[in-house]
């Protein structure tokens, strides 16, 4: 049975290339520009490859394009980057379709040089990572209970614990040593 690739990609000159690509290994592939046409179209496709952050209940596996210096902290879905060589992306898609997280070989490396700030990650809940997330972002307490559906209250007590896990004394420490954890120094 063929598998079905849906692009979210708002570059014509990489959505056309990538297409090409992919054309060689024979996936059926789909266009949309946002999760809403997606949705429209009623399909059910094996592979979401997409660039913005898509939340969707679809239960295919994802590859989400990022930029280099974009890395997410909680890395939820296959990942490379616009740039990634030819040769790599039929691999990231068949990992990819057999349920595996494929991280692009550029990714790693950048992950591995930054592997000790990382490792201090790995103590937080989800929610803590996703609140450091928002403040990395920049945005407030009551943004991002917004956000995260929970009380103002709720998001100040999971940064003391994790300042208190991350040995910070407050958000602008926290801010000046994970940033680099998001941005490269190039």
């Amino acid at each position: 049975m063929t598998k079905k690739i849906a692009l979210q990609i708002k570059s014509d000159i990489a959505r056309i290339g990538i297409e090409e690509i992919l054309k060689e290994t024979k996936y059926e592939i789909y266009h949309f520009l946002n999760i809403e046409e997606l949705e429209e179209q009623a399909i059910e496709f094996d592979l979401l490859l997409f660039e913005d952050a898509i939340k969707t209940d679809n239960r295919a596996n994802k590859i989400q394009i990022i930029k280099e210096d974009k890395i997410p902290l909680r890395i939820e879905n296959s990942l490379i980057t616009i740039e990634i060589p030819k040769e790599e992306l039929p691999v990231a898609v068949s990992k990819t379709l057999e349920g595996h997280v494929y991280i692009e070989e550029r990714i790693k490396k950048n992950i591995e040089e930054r592997k000790e700030e990382y490792k201090q990650l790995q103590n937080l809940t989800d929610r803590e990572l996703r609140i450091i997330e928002e403040i990395l972002e920049e945005k407030t307490n009551k943004e991002i209970s917004n956000i995260l559906y929970i009380s103002e209250k709720t998001v100040k007590n999971n940064l003391t614990v994790v300042y208190k896990k991350l040995k910070v004394k407050n958000r602008i420490e926290l801010q000046k040593k994970y940033k680099n954890l998001l941005t490269t120094n190039k």
